[in-house]
């Protein structure tokens, strides 16, 4: 009876342990980032914490039509199923900006093979200074650089700007949006890169998607 019994527990928890796999290998990312929070309490993020912050619920980003510095547009698709890093700036890209950038840039490198699933993204809100920023992203050949048009303005940076914080066209975050097009995750200018970096390994790992 005791055997039997012991068996039965056993098949049950390889069963489980078999559906939460198949849910971190099939299921769209944000419930992924779910489960894992729930498996991990401590990991959490929180507003004090160096790791990102959990927006919830998390937003469908569907960018309108967007324009490159030489005034074409943007083939949206290269952004389709992949990780996306996103950072929204003017165009003079002051400090935090080229700090956003560059830890964009390293963090993407630092995921080894993994680097092709993830995609970088620079949002301008305006092009008063193009010609200056061109001459600056020398080194980010691979980031995609996009002018969010001056009527849909609005309606972008409301998007990502996070709930009891300033407006984004101002906070210099780093944002995190998923394959399926899912904004989940932010990140304050002063957050430590590594939290960043830590996470965006983790989710790479557990989804299969993107």
């Amino acid at each position: 009876m005791n055997k039997e019994t012991t068996k039965q527990s056993e098949g049950n928890g390889n069963a489980g342990r078999t559906i939460l796999l198949m849910l971190m290998v099939f299921v769209a990312p944000v419930v992924i980032i779910q489960i894992w929070f729930m498996l991990n309490p401590n990991w959490q993020p929180n507003a004090t914490s160096n790791k990102g912050e959990l927006i919830q619920p998390s937003r469908l980003v569907e960018f309108p039509p967007l324009l490159d510095l030489k005034n074409q547009t943007i083939d949206l698709s290269l952004l389709a199923k992949k990780w996306v890093l996103v950072t929204i700036a003017s165009s003079n890209c002051l400090e935090t900006c080229q700090k956003n950038i560059y830890h964009m840039r390293q963090i993407t490198i630092a995921q080894g093979e993994e680097r092709k699933r993830v995609q970088r993204l620079l949002l301008l809100t305006d092009d008063s200074h193009v010609s200056q920023l061109q001459s600056q992203l020398s080194d980010y050949p691979n980031m995609i650089v996009a002018k969010i048009p001056t009527q849909d303005l609005e309606k972008v940076l409301t998007l990502f700007t996070v709930a009891d914080s300033e407006p984004a066209i101002t906070a210099q975050r780093i944002y995190i949006i998923d394959p399926l097009s899912y904004l989940i995750l932010s990140y304050l200018p002063d957050a430590n890169p590594q939290g960043l970096l830590q996470d965006l390994k983790r989710l790479l790992k557990l989804s299969r998607i993107g």
